[in-house]
């Protein structure tokens, strides 16, 4: 959890930084866990052809089913508008690149190959013969650049509905040059470019689903390349998908169906895994970890560090948040230590604006850089004190009321880190009340603004260009706290131009 300074009397509205852990339970063997990803290549390789999947007497085996115990329901299931995991899509689509799982680095998915002619031109080769699922209304028709132009239009829809519009401020154009080759040109230099494009969010998508559902906000519009194909899903409850035949990479996937069941109580997902009822359990606490090893030995857990983080978010156009010094107490306030000891049983650590396991040419290092600074340090007499006065300068020496949204739908990340959030931001007089919403309201509320407080999840992979740039450019799609700082914006900007990592 961190408060961070851009520049002299401009400080973030974005206050709580953590970065939390993962724990996933299987009653599987679980895949290696990956190494921790690096800064993508200045200009990356034309991407290789993965090798056809292969059955060895020691390795997979084709068919069976498993279950799939969901933490939360989706409660949206476009990709391009989602906040949050998207469990039918990842699963049926696929985008033009995709991560290295090793080295974080971007290699073809839809993609075969590409070429950067220059800082400007990018010309993407699509992979031939790929096919979209054998539904209507798309009936398994070949998957080709128009699509790819269509989806990344779509992509780029004005308004806040598409929060991931800013990944693609700087391009230019894109063009069908045939139907398996696309040229993407941009206006300026983009450093993140081919990270951004490997985003599990930016899936390719067949406007002829969009045109005939008008949209894609209902779970039967999963039409995409993927290896599963939609067969059922019930909000709240679960559903399933089924191995696609077409699927084109060669003998994958093994499996022959997945099954999703929507298990929001972590006690009740617990007991589902320790009784074998489901295989894989995600995001448990880690208390559930320790007492399914008591009873059932064979449940494995793969605990891993994951860019996550817990983020107060704070009208900056707004009284009171518009006045630094209410600010700059609520960041004395927050007990960092204490959301990592009671929001998330431990299971996360306290870290900069990019947290520190992602890129450490770009991380502050708690131990080394933070534990010493006002509002990390420990104890906090020292912080309260100071933030005590500076509420009384602002003009609030009482306090004031306000209120603090929360949701479910990441409890880790938003619910638990607000509950405790409103015990310490008392101590200085400011009265935050609950307002515990519906996950569907509660993300209209933050992409519309309506708010006084919230606490959100905010995530990225390899691009630390997504925690600054879509949150604190002026112009960020994700600048729900509505921060302007004209110096930090050309300090991002050229950030974003360059491909050199080290500059």
């Amino acid at each position: 959890m961190t408060a961070h300074r851009h520049a002299p009397g401009a400080w973030s509205p974005i206050l709580a930084v953590l970065m939390v852990a993962t724990l996933l339970l299987a009653s599987c063997a679980p895949a290696a866990a990956p190494a921790p990803p690096q800064a993508p290549a200045a200009q990356a390789p034309a991407a290789q052809q993965p090798p056809a999947a292969t059955a060895t007497p020691a390795g997979p085996k084709r068919g069976g089913s498993i279950v799939w115990a969901l933490y939360n329901e989706a409660g949206e299931y476009d990709p391009h508008t989602l906040a949050q995991q998207m469990y039918l899509w990842e699963l049926g689509g696929n985008s033009l690149l995709k991560l290295d799982r090793d080295t974080g680095k971007p290699v073809g998915d839809l993609v075969e190959r590409w070429e950067q002619k220059d800082n400007l031109t990018f010309v993407f080769y699509l992979r031939k013969g790929v096919k979209f699922h054998n539904t209507a209304p798309v009936n398994g028709r070949e998957f080709n650049a128009d699509d790819v132009v269509y989806s990344m239009a779509r992509l780029r829809s004005p308004g806040a509905k598409f929060p991931r519009r800013s990944y693609f401020d700087s391009v230019k154009s894109i063009e069908k040059v045939d139907d398996s080759t696309v040229k993407l040109t941009l206006s300026e230099p983009f450093g993140p470019l081919l990270v951004y494009l490997a985003f599990p969010f930016i899936k390719m998508v067949p406007k002829e689903v969009v045109d005939k559902y008008n949209g894609l906000d209902r779970p039967e519009t999963t039409i995409g390349t993927g290896p599963f194909l939609f067969k059922e899903y019930t909000k709240d409850v679960g559903g399933s998908m089924v191995r696609n035949p077409n699927y084109f990479r060669p003998g994958l996937p093994y499996l022959d169906e997945v099954r999703f069941q929507v298990i929001t109580d972590d006690a009740t997902r617990t007991s589902a895994a320790r009784t074998g009822r489901v295989d894989i359990a995600q995001r448990m606490p880690v208390s559930a970890y320790k007492s399914i090893q008591q009873t059932n030995p064979n449940v494995l857990a793969d605990t891993e560090a994951v860019p996550w983080t817990a983020q107060l978010i704070m009208r900056h156009d707004r009284k009171p948040w518009s006045d630094i010094r209410v600010r700059k107490a609520i960041n004395l306030a927050v007990d960092r230590q204490e959301i990592v000891s009671g929001a998330h049983e431990g299971a996360g650590f306290i870290t900069g604006a990019i947290p520190s396991g992602q890129v450490a040419w770009a991380a502050l290092d708690y131990e080394k850089d933070l534990k010493n600074l006002p509002g990390y340090r420990q104890p906090k007499d020292q912080d309260i004190a100071e933030a005590k006065k500076l509420m009384t300068e602002a003009g609030f020496p009482d306090g004031f009321d306000t209120t603090i949204s929360m949701t479910d739908y990441s409890a880790f990340l938003n619910r638990r880190p607000a509950e405790v959030l409103v015990t310490q931001l008392g101590k200085i007089g400011i009265r935050a009340k609950p307002k515990v919403m519906e996950q569907g309201a509660y993300l209209n509320s933050e992409r519309t603004g309506d708010f006084d407080l919230i606490v959100r999840a905010v995530g990225a992979v390899v691009e630390p260009d997504e925690y600054i740039w879509l949150t604190l450019h002026s112009t960020g799609s994700r600048n729900y706290g509505k921060y302007v700082d004209k110096d930090l914006d050309k300090l991002l900007e050229a950030a974003r131009s360059t491909y050199d990592i080290a500059e």
